[in-house]
Parts: structure tokens; C-alpha cells; sequence
């Protein structure tokens, strides 16, 4: 275990300005303000459709605002991180589908957390962090 955490540790921060970060939380501040502006209902429909129009449009704020939004639709962690799956595996987007399935795994520790989710639809959605894929 103390190897691990210490391989973990050794690992350059995702969100490091170095690694892509900034535009990650910048999309996630933007895409909370859309969320302020949102005038339709907060269903599990109606994210799915504004996660979906945002992949499409490569537009990762209104990616982010719908998975941000899932939560105050009191839809579950893991039926976001099944939402996420379906998505990532219909835009052939394997990255955002290996962070969609580490939620599913770990989806006791993970229930109110969905940092992972949102990294995968950022992704989806155009968001590149350079570290993703790097062997560590």
C-alpha cells in the first residue's frame, strides 16, 4: 500500500496549469454559470440532452454545467457514472470510458464525488489533459 500511495503521490497533478487544469476549471466556472441561466427542468433527461449537446458542439462548459447538474437532479453517483459510460462508448471516446468505469469501481468511496465524471464528459467535449495517458 505504501508503495502505491507513494507512486500515486509521484504523479503530476491533472489539474496543474502544466497538465491542462486551468481550462478545466475554467470550463467548470462557466459551465456553472450557465447552470444559474438554465430555465428547463433539472431531470436526468434533460442533462443527459445538455451533456450530449455540449460533447457535439465540443462547447465543455455546457458539457460540464449537465454533469454538474445531475447531482441537484438527485440522480445517483453511479447511475451518472452509467450515464457517462453509455456516452463515452458512443463517441468512441475510451479515455473519458476507463474514467467512467474507475467511478463504477471505487462506487462506495466515490458516491458524492464526480470529479472523475466530470473529467471524462470535459474530455468528451474537446478538454485535453496531456497527463491522461501518461505511464507512471
Amino acid at each position: 500500500m505504501v508503495t502505491e500511495t507513494v507512486r500515486i503521490c509521484k504523479l503530476p497533478n491533472w489539474w496543474h496549469p502544466s497538465t491542462g487544469g486551468p481550462h478545466y476549471i475554467y470550463s467548470g466556472m462557466v459551465g456553472q454559470r450557465q447552470l444559474a441561466y438554465f430555465s428547463g427542468e433539472r431531470t436526468q433527461e434533460s442533462m443527459a440532452k445538455l451533456i450530449e449537446q455540449g460533447i457535439e458542439e465540443r462547447n465543455k462548459a455546457t458539457a460540464l454545467a449537465g454533469v454538474m447538474c445531475l447531482s441537484e437532479a438527485r440522480i445517483g453517483g453511479t447511475k451518472q457514472a452509467e450515464l457517462i459510460l453509455r456516452l463515452a462508448k458512443r463517441y468512441e471516446h475510451p479515455l473519458a470510458g476507463r474514467l467512467a468505469e474507475v467511478h463504477l469501481r471505487a462506487r462506495s468511496a466515490l458516491a458524492n464525488d464526480n470529479n472523475f465524471l466530470c473529467q471524462a464528459v470535459w474530455m468528451m467535449a474537446g478538454g485535453v489533459s496531456p497527463i491522461a495517458e501518461a505511464e507512471h
